[in-house]
């Protein structure tokens, strides 16, 4: 509650979307019916262009207000406040951009975390010790889905935990140890993300069906809409769930991790295990390795020059 000046922003966003999302389909609706009937192939390749158009606003604009949503709720489950005189988002912009070069770094270590969570937790996750039913076998492949969606949370509650670290340690090795903590206590963790998940399922549902009632009295006095309508009720529904649903999920994750691995060292048998799960593990701690060599060797103090020594005067005998 907190941090609801960003979450006013991350909505903002959405919405703005939202709405965009709405005309763009009336646009290629109309164009639709002008092409009367290959009009489905206008529409079709509206969905399409969509669908781009979705993957770049989440990859590189809302990416960057995730994390920096992130950063603000580190500071303050840390600290308690924020410093005075700058706006929520700023400070998160400005925490993020001045640890991180690049930003395709953070995607890229969101790509593999991601990778190893899953792995790690396909092998060892009994699916029998969450659902304890007869023929459980042929649910285990659903249950595994909601298990790897669920983990969302879990990434971004390891990069909370290198916001607290970044003073000693890069983001890749932080992810490392992040990893390593989540593997030492996986069970509460893995409980706690999956219930986060099955809550927002649940929210999003009934969103869906707020979204829909309007939809369908639209459908139903305009039949050439209902397609564009389907939409925009779905899209709608979702971009609403993601921008205030998701900030309490993030909460309620980053909070659970940092209460599940508080005073936790990263145990160095578990790093041989996870080594033995994923090999994407050991690429992560390459990196790790790599990225802390050249990080000790820029803050390493240079050696200093030789100084000159001062030239002898010739001694001239008799």
């Amino acid at each position: 509650m907190q941090t609801l000046p960003i979450m006013g922003v991350r909505l903002g966003i959405y919405v703005a979307f939202a709405v965009g999302i709405g005309i763009y389909l009336l646009v290629f609706a109309g164009l639709a019916w002008l092409f009367g009937q290959w009009g489905w192939i206008v529409m079709l390749i509206a969905i399409v262009g969509l669908g781009g158009i979705w993957i770049w606003v989440r990859r590189y604009l809302l990416y960057m207000v995730q994390a920096a949503h992130v950063a603000v709720m580190t500071e303050l489950i840390v600290h308690k406040e924020l410093p005075k005189g700058v706006s929520q988002y700023q400070y998160g912009k400005d925490i993020i951009t001045n640890n991180v070069k690049d930003i395709s770094i953070l995607f890229a270590v969101d790509a593999l975390v991601a990778g190893i969570l899953k792995a790690f937790t396909r092998s060892v996750a009994n699916i029998v010790d969450f659902l304890p039913l007869p023929g459980i076998e042929k649910a285990a492949t659903a249950v595994m889905k909601i298990i790897d969606r669920s983990l969302t949370y879990v990434d971004e509650a390891i990069f909370s935990y290198w916001l607290t670290k970044r003073d000693k340690q890069t983001l890749w090795a932080s992810a490392k140890d992040g990893v390593i903590l989540y593997a030492q206590c996986w069970k509460e963790l893995l409980k706690a993300a999956v219930g986060i998940w099955v809550v927002g399922a649940i929210s999003f549902f009934a969103l869906l069906v707020l979204f829909l009632i309007p939809g369908l009295v639209v459908g139903y006095f305009f039949e050439s809409m209902k397609f564009p309508v389907a939409i925009f009720v779905i899209a709608s529904a979702y971009v609403i769930h993601v921008a205030i649903y998701e900030p309490l999920g993030l909460a309620a994750m980053i909070v659970t991790f940092r209460e599940e691995t508080q005073d936790m060292e990263p145990d160095p048998v578990w790093d041989e295990r996870l080594s033995g799960v994923s090999s994407k593990f050991s690429e992560l701690k390459d990196r790790a390795a790599e990225s802390m060599t050249q990080w000790t060797s820029r803050d390493a103090p240079k050696d200093k020059p030789a100084e000159p020594v001062a030239p002898q005067k010739a001694v001239l005998n008799g």
